[in-house]
């Protein structure tokens, strides 16, 4: 067995370079726009800061966002990890976009080298390789500052190392550490470790398939077991709450899966998902009948990752949950259609072409429409909070979104919502009576409450006081959902937060402002 470093042909180096260029230059112009309307920089998710201040908990000794509790607020293993080393540095803040920076380019480079190792140098090559990951959202996707990005980057290693092994009979590292760090960076890429493992298996190496298999497994339940020993859930809360996610349905199994799957499939991505996992499936219904075995492993592998997305994954959330299954169904057809003959290839790339278009269409549209200008609603409302309560309030607050309020926040934090505090998570999910914050706001000795009232009303106690809104103007995008309510826990606390509101207000930024409350 040979285990290859590198594979990449000295012919094909332009075609990768552009991709990686193309990719920079869109991605770069996104950053500038973003930049130009929110007048100046910051991520489109309060989600990034929940890694940072992840990361400083991880920097101090703990695995949280308040000193002395243990809370599992990250949606990713690994990425608060990567962070912690930047803790206390103001560079720290920038190190999100640095690491998507860096990923984005690889990923390019890596997807120009499937393309062009499965189709050559044609005209049909140069297109998929160049502008497939911009219209499979991967510029977009970067911009987010989240791990999603390094989520890709470990499926296309995958992806590649099933090319090396089926082309050249080679075991390459890209194979090894992207079917490893895959599941760490994200769960979701178990589906495509496994998948890859198979390959192995059924390709006749069937030690390394099962080693393969266990080593993307075992960090995955090492984490687990780290959370059960800080008495927290075997999973993040993060993860608990999406899996919540969709219609509630009071049906048998079958029923309610079926339901939460047309649940998933709106829009034009879905869609787009759907007839790349057509193509996988009817291809390998074909192929069985011919002799290429390796083929049939490849749309194998490609359609048990797809079939699993669909029952158990994520759409939306900006655009950013279903990428990575996009990209391996997309990159695992381009390797299928490098084994194909000639007609058959080019029917598949047409069908392929086709799902990317109908992806790029609705993807183009959220991001001009509404994923551009989220940083500005970031920097006008979460922002906002972040400095009331640090420089104004300076003492523990309680709040529905965590990011940019907790990071580097020295006063305690409660998150109602429940991403870093369990106790809220299970009294949320739990159908409580109205007011049930008020038990969890006393313990935390919270006077100070931000939440949407959308999303928490009920647990508004009847004694807190209602001090007023910060609202935004237009554009905001779609990720702010209301204008954010402020209240008071105890009626003694009303007239000091009302006179630090009296000094706060005067400081908001145009296109923010904060209406109070009327005093009947």
């Amino acid at each position: 067995m040979t285990i290859a470093t590198s594979a990449v042909s000295d012919r094909s180096h332009s075609v990768p370079l552009m991709a990686a260029l193309a990719a920079l230059v869109v991605f770069s112009a996104l950053q500038y726009w973003a930049f130009v309307i929110a007048g100046r920089f910051e991520y489109p998710m309060d989600d990034v800061y929940i890694h940072l201040a992840m990361a400083d908990g991880i920097a101090a000794g703990g695995y949280g966002v308040n000193a002395g509790e243990f809370a599992s607020a990250a949606s990713s293993p690994l990425y608060p990890f990567l962070l912690a080393p930047f803790s206390g540095f103001e560079v720290q803040r920038y190190i999100p976009l640095l690491i998507n920076t860096l990923a984005l380019v690889a990923s390019a480079v890596l997807w120009a080298r499937i393309v062009v190792d499965a189709l050559g140098r044609t005209g049909a090559g140069f297109v998929v390789a160049v502008l497939g990951l911009i219209a499979l959202n991967l510029p977009q996707l970067a911009i987010t500052g989240m791990e999603h990005t390094l989520h890709i980057l470990a499926t296309l290693a995958v992806v590649r190392g099933i090319q090396l092994l089926g082309d050249r009979d080679q075991v390459s590292v890209l194979l090894i550490a992207g079917t490893i760090l895959g599941p760490i960076i994200r769960f979701e890429a178990l589906a495509i470790s496994v998948a890859a493992a198979l390959f192995v298996i059924f390709d006749g190496r069937r030690r390394l398939g099962v080693l393969l298999g266990v080593a993307s497994v075992l960090p995955v339940a090492g984490f687990m077991f780290f959370l059960a020993t800080l008495g927290l859930d075997a999973l993040p809360n993060s993860v608990l709450t999406k899996l919540g996610a969709g219609p509630t349905v009071d049906a048998g199994a079958v029923e309610a899966l079926v339901a939460k799957i047309a649940f998933k499939l709106r829009g034009l991505a879905p869609i787009g998902f759907l007839l790349l996992l057509f193509l996988a499936v009817v291809n390998l219904l074909n192929a069985r009948a011919g002799i290429d075995r390796r083929l049939v492993l490849v749309l194998a592998a490609a359609s048990f990752a797809g079939i699993g997305h669909l029952a158990f994954g994520q759409f939306g959330w900006m655009d950013r949950y279903e990428i990575y299954i996009l990209v391996f169904l997309a990159s695992m057809l381009v390797v299928a259609a490098g084994r194909l003959e000639s007609a058959r290839r080019q029917m598949l790339l047409v069908g392929l072409v086709a799902a990317m278009a109908i992806c790029a269409a609705q993807y183009v549209s959220n991001t001009t429409r509404s994923w551009v200008y989220a940083p500005r609603g970031i920097s006008l409302q979460h922002q906002q909070m972040s400095r009331f309560a640090k420089e104004y309030v300076q003492a523990p607050v309680a709040v529905n979104d965590l990011g940019l309020v907790a990071w580097r926040n020295q006063n305690y934090v409660l998150d109602l919502w429940g991403l870093a505090s369990s106790e809220a998570l299970q009294t949320r999910r739990s159908r409580p009576k109205p007011g049930w914050g008020q038990a969890l706001v006393e313990r935390a000795q919270v006077d100070l409450v931000m939440i949407y009232d959308s999303w928490l009303a009920d647990a508004v106690a009847a004694n807190w006081v209602r001090l007023g809104s910060l609202e935004i103007s237009q554009p905001m995008g779609d990720l702010i959902f209301d204008p954010v309510t402020f209240y008071a826990t105890r009626p003694e606390a009303q007239a000091d937060l009302t006179e630090k509101l009296e000094a706060f207000v005067p400081t908001l930024p145009q296109g923010a402002r904060f209406e109070y409350a009327s005093a009947d």
